[in-house]
């Protein structure tokens, strides 16, 4: 995961950088150091990220209307 990535993926989360050092366990400074390019993000971090966003995904779409979802508004 790139620091772009990681960038990309906490602001669709909607979280911040001392936000993910909490819900990790490690130090505030370890993610800045991820988005700065400083240290690689770990590939098991970089995962759950990846599921993270995905899940976020999945429930915006479960939770849409039915039209916006795609799906035809016709007669039921």
């Amino acid at each position: 995961m790139t620091p772009a990535e990681l960038k990309a993926a906490l602001t669709e989360l909607g979280w911040s950088a001392p936000h993910l050092a909490r819900l990790l366990g490690v130090g505030e400074k370890t993610p800045t150091n991820w988005l700065l390019g400083r240290a690689k993000v770990p590939d098991d971090v970089a995962e759950w990220l990846h599921q993270c966003v995905s899940i976020y995904h999945w429930g915006m779409v479960k939770n849409m209307p039915r039209a916006a979802a795609g799906k035809e508004t016709g007669g039921e």
